[in-house]
């Protein structure tokens, strides 16, 4: 299959320092059963064809999914404590390699399972559909009998994957014509979007632990608190966690850099683009990006500002599938793909930092799981928690996740590994929590 051209963007835009590859985090309580989990990979996979290819020359000469000589991933088992190391680094070469790596650390009574996906294979909720199949497998392997099968997959609903995530008809002016690409790549391109900066650059030869997330939770009476403050203002709490955000970028800059005025904050968002219908298509990407940007002066108005954001966001809901970054994504692969990849590898922030609100993973398992004192039960394992953030581009040097399993609201962070220390990710995480703990 051809690369629809969300895949193709994601190809474009991966290096070896920089890799197109998110994480997902999965923290069990119980003694995982070594051979039930890896029967189970090999099993859930036979679901997700994407998870079982590479990329490499097929129809018409150009990049297609192809069969992977080896379907099988990466799966790496050790100790509790033992660090996550990779033969030759972070990066997963999706032209070699399938888009999935699984890393397993456990002792007799927990286990943490460390998932890397390559975002050309799926977007987060594919990722959440796969894991959700992996850990019913593992649960009938483990003793669960009565657990529900999930849902049937079509894999010819791939074929339509493009599609579901990009209409050209939805790009069609009144006349008859189309919107022009170079509308969006101006926004893109001709604002000056600030980086955040570390307190100071990491030491020489410093190496950080993978995946260096940090993350905070707010208990179920705080996040109660944070919903009644969004409600009191007539938003909802995703449209505090983006104000904050915008808020927190701006205090940090404000102390780093002495520019820092004259630039622009930007903040990319993941949409999902899936309709009812989709909910049979397997683990791939039908997902579209947006981008938020406000000046330093626009976010002191605060009273305009919270309420620009609002209309903003609703209007981005609403429109989702008219997302223009999604159209100069189709325009660069099949009329400017030269052009396309030197405005990618060009020095400039596009975007400050990224936003992906993921609410309860859970909700997309295809499986039906019991629930124990608020957690899911998976086998002889406990679903305890869930953590994980989307990938990092240069200049794009924070990411964050939001997560509300078992009716908490969690905030997951990850820095640029190549600039930031854990300590200075705590900083930035330190600030965006207070400013949130400051409306409750």
């Amino acid at each position: 299959m051809h690369l629809t051209p969300f895949e193709h963007y994601m190809l474009v835009d991966d290096r070896p320092r920089y890799p197109m590859a998110f994480i997902v985090q999965l923290e069990m309580s119980g003694g995982i059963d070594r051979d039930a989990f890896t029967q189970a990979v090999t099993q859930s996979l036979q679901r997700h064809p994407l998870l079982t290819a590479i990329i490499g020359p097929g129809k018409q000469g150009k990049d297609c999914w192809i069969a992977a000589p080896n379907p099988q991933p990466l799966l790496n088992w050790g100790s509790l404590d033992e660090p996550i190391k990779f033969p030759a680094g972070e990066f997963l070469d999706i032209r070699n390699e399938i888009g999935l790596r699984i890393f397993v650390r456990h002792n007799g009574q927990r286990a943490v399972i460390t998932t890397q996906f390559h975002h050309a294979a799926c977007d987060g909720i594919g990722s959440y559909q796969y894991l959700g199949d992996l850990l019913y497998e593992y649960a009938i392997r483990t003793g669960d009998s009565k657990i529900q099968p999930p849902i049937e997959l079509d894999p010819r609903r791939l074929k339509g994957r493009s599609l579901a995530s990009y209409n050209l008809n939805n790009f069609r002016l009144p006349d008859g014509s189309h919107q022009r690409l170079w509308d969006e790549a101006w926004q893109l391109m001709s604002r000056t979007n600030f980086e955040l900066f570390p307190v100071k650059r990491k030491p020489v030869g410093f190496q950080r632990a993978f995946p260096g997330i940090q993350s905070h939770t707010f208990d179920r009476n705080e996040f109660r608190q944070l919903r009644l403050a969004a409600q009191s203002r007539g938003q909802i709490v995703n449209d505090m966690l983006l104000a904050k955000l915008f808020e927190t970028l701006h205090q940090l800059n404000r102390q780093r850099k002495s520019m820092w005025k004259r630039n622009h904050t930007c903040v990319m968002m993941p949409l999902n683009l899936r309709e009812p219908e989709d909910n049979d298509i397997s683990c791939c990407n039908v997902v579209a990006h947006s981008f938020v940007r406000r000046s330093w002066r626009q976010v002191q108005d605060r009273e305009t500002f919270h309420r620009q954001l609002g209309n903003e966001l609703l209007q981005i809901k609403h429109e989702r599938h008219k997302i223009r970054f999604m159209h100069l994504l189709a325009g660069g692969q099949y009329y400017y793909p030269r052009t396309m990849k030197f405005c990618l590898n060009a020095k400039r922030c596009i975007a400050t930092a990224i936003l992906s609100n993921t609410g309860d993973p859970t909700r997309q398992f295809h499986a039906a799981f019991p629930v124990e004192n608020g957690v899911l039960r998976c086998g002889n394992l406990l679903l305890e928690d869930l953590s994980g953030v989307p990938p990092l581009r240069p200049g794009t040097t924070a990411t964050i996740s939001i997560f509300t399993y078992r009716r908490v609201l969690k905030i997951c962070l990850r820095c640029d590994p190549n600039q930031f220390s854990e300590a200075d990710t705590r900083v930035v995480l330190d600030a965006y929590v207070a400013n949130l703990k400051f409306e409750i």
